[in-house]
């Protein structure tokens, strides 16, 4: 709300006008209240919690999917002119996301499975929520939400690898099982 006018001003030289109590309040809709929610559910109804966490992933990797779907859509062109600019910094967003958070949590002493966590955690930043936030906030103009998607893309795809690389190893690190 402030360092992304800042931001903007001092490396692109324009500012943008933002709504922060508007995008804050956006924000505490989209995040905080299905958060408490979903903590008071939990808490309230374990049982029922526990059955319905069950399909929850992949409605959330649905939902992620058709937001970023449609601000792809509706920014093709720019995309296509403009997704090779963002792609490199893109990949280095999250590649150094993923590896500093697993990294630093080494350094400080977390166990391997707290590594892991904390790199999936700090590489999957939530560009499903710029998505949304700049699609509600800067409506007038829609290409705001393209670097947002095709970063939710990318990382999703690089945490998808990361988890599934590190799954295949402890398979293939595991003792094998004693057949009956």
């Amino acid at each position: 709300v402030v360092m992304t006018p800042f931001l903007t001003k001092v490396l692109a030289g324009t500012l943008v006008p933002v709504n922060a109590g508007a995008m804050l309040w956006s924000t505490a809709q989209i995040v905080l209240f299905p958060v408490l929610a979903g903590a008071l559910a939990n808490s309230t109804f374990p049982k029922t919690t526990a059955k319905v966490s069950k399909v929850t992933p992949v409605y959330a990797v649905l939902m992620v999917a058709f937001v970023c779907a449609s601000v792809v859509a509706r920014n093709v062109d720019t995309i296509l002119s403009n997704g090779a600019n963002l792609l490199l910094p893109l990949l280095f967003l999250h590649g150094g996301g993923f590896f500093l958070g697993y990294v630093l949590a080494r350094a400080t002493g977390g166990p391997e499975a707290v590594a892991r966590t904390t790199s999936i955690e700090v590489g999957m930043q939530n560009s499903t929520l710029g998505c949304v936030l700049a699609m509600l906030h800067f409506s007038s103009q829609p290409a705001t939400a393209a670097p947002a998607a095709i970063s939710a893309c990318i990382h999703s795809v690089m945490g998808s690898t990361l988890a599934g690389l590190w799954r295949a190893s402890d398979k293939a690190a595991a003792p094998p099982t004693p057949s009956q």
